[in-house]
């Protein structure tokens, strides 16, 4: 008696094989055998091949609970209860079934608002309609996302909270911001990893976010309260044993009563922290060196009624490049512009006649007694 196992739906091997020995007539003791199958979309049979003498031969094979996924894209629907859709992944047959679920991202569901990476895996959370889920990839292999129960398989967290989740961040532990408090996901047991059946989650602080990402600086991360009117910085207390969010901007509170807006890490040539408020003539900077405990603010006018409404950094060679977009009213009209901010060290070959002395500009090299292409500044 032979059990086979099928794999691609194609190729036949055998996985187990039991022979009886005929002895007056007589075969064996019954032989049973049980075990668990933990990969997705296999196929058993038994192959039986009777003795000459006795052919009588007695074989069952049972399961007690198999599932089989199928996948299938929606392209059309005709009605609340109809739809055509196209084979992703084929289905056994076509039996009805009351088993089935839309697919955790779509247009109507809404996409993950923050991504991390932890311990290998690519970390996604909370979408419109999915506010509280952490979708954590397979070990490796970011694209991958088909639950199971191996310790490198893919699985989905739901924060315990009614809460609607805004950040994530990778520490020694997974860090999750939501509207009303900020938690730490990691594993049950010290030192090891996390995995789909060792895991644990537990609120830290209670202050919340507000709608902007946060950011992983030196052994920290920095988020925005719910208020959105003060930085915080999330990190690991000794004395406390567990995390807390100190307030960043106790000293400078006047600076960011308008709100912030949005948050950047410059890293190069120094750690700044950059911030826009709601309609402040004013570019916000954060000197930020926690190993020194320096935390210094500092306003940088954009000039006559200017607003600096969004900011970026891009990583570059010697000095991170910083791009904001901003807006000004020109002739009555508002114009909005992005720019990127003139490197700090101009360099040895840099003339004062080269350096920037204007709230934004362009440069034309050109020999020329009228200036064209300017049009975008007028109002």
């Amino acid at each position: 008696v032979e059990i086979q196992r099928n794999e691609d739906g194609t190729n036949w091997e055998t996985f187990r094989t039991y022979t009886s020995v005929i002895s007056d007539e007589k075969g064996s003791r019954n032989i049973q055998k049980s075990g668990t199958e933990d990969a997705d979309g296999v196929q058993y049979r038994i192959n039986v091949t009777a003795h000459p003498v006795s052919s009588t031969v007695n074989a069952d094979l049972t399961v007690d609970k198999s599932t089989q996924d199928s996948i299938f894209r929606i392209t059309a629907t005709a009605s609340t209860i109809s739809a055509t859709a196209t084979t992703i992944v084929a289905a056994p047959d076509n039996t009805a079934t009351k088993r089935w679920a839309e697919g955790s991202w779509s247009n109507v569901r809404g996409y993950p608002a923050a991504v991390t990476f932890f311990e290998d895996r690519i970390v996604y959370g909370f979408s419109n309609l999915d506010g509280r889920e952490i979708w954590l990839s397979r070990t490796g292999k970011f694209e991958e996302f088909d639950t199971g129960i191996l310790d490198t398989d893919p699985f989905t967290l739901s924060l315990p909270t009614a809460d609607h989740g805004r950040w994530l961040g990778s520490l020694e532990a997974l860090a999750a911001g939501t509207t009303g408090g900020e938690w730490r996901i990691r594993s049950t047991r010290e030192d090891e990893a996390l995995t789909p059946t060792n895991w644990s989650m537990k609120e830290q602080t209670t202050f919340g976010s507000a709608d902007i990402g946060a950011m992983e600086v030196n052994e920290a991360i920095l988020f925005v309260d719910f208020v959105a009117r003060k930085i915080r910085e999330f990190t690991w207390s000794d004395e406390k044993q567990k995390f807390t969010a100190p307030d960043l901007t106790a000293l400078a509170e006047d600076i960011t009563s308008g709100g912030i807006t949005s948050l950047a890490v410059q890293k190069n040539p120094d750690s700044i922290i950059w911030f826009t408020i709601s309609n402040s003539p004013y570019l916000i900077s954060m000197t930020y060196e926690r190993e020194q405990n320096v935390v210094a603010f500092a306003e940088h006018p954009l000039g006559s009624d200017g607003t600096a409404e969004s900011i970026c950094v891009t990583p570059a060679a010697d000095e991170d490049v910083i791009t904001l977009t901003a807006k000004w009213t020109i002739n009555g009209n508002t114009r909005r512009y992005i720019l990127d901010m003139q490197p700090r060290d101009w360099g040895s070959t840099t003339s004062a006649a080269d350096s920037f002395f204007v709230d934004a500009g362009i440069v034309d090299t050109s020999v020329s007694t009228t200036i064209t292409n300017l049009g975008h500044l007028e109002g």
